[in-house]
């Protein structure tokens, strides 16, 4: 394998388990989210921004088919995963 294309399987790894335990935490911090301040939740906010973007390079990253078989089953966990967490993260950005 040459170093660009482990580079990029090292990139979407990372970006799996980033993201990953980004979307995992959700439920825990929405259970927190009545004792947070404003400050807290604005940083948040902002930083979730940051999550969306790296989710949407993963997703370019699968449509242009650069997965290897295991990273295409742990990507489909994922987006299984924001599917069910959208709604916690929806409620958390309108509050």
């Amino acid at each position: 394998m040459d170093q660009v294309a482990s580079d990029l399987e090292a990139r979407i790894d990372y970006l799996l388990d980033y993201l990953m335990a980004r979307w995992h935490e959700l439920p825990e911090i929405a259970g927190q989210w009545d004792s947070w301040d404003s400050v807290a939740r604005e940083v948040f906010d902002l930083e979730w921004t940051l999550k969306e973007e790296r989710l949407d390079e993963l997703d370019r990253l699968a449509t242009s088919l650069q997965f290897t078989p295991l990273q295409t089953t742990r990507y489909a966990h994922l987006k299984k995963m924001v599917a069910l967490n959208q709604p916690v993260l929806n409620r958390l950005l309108t509050s």
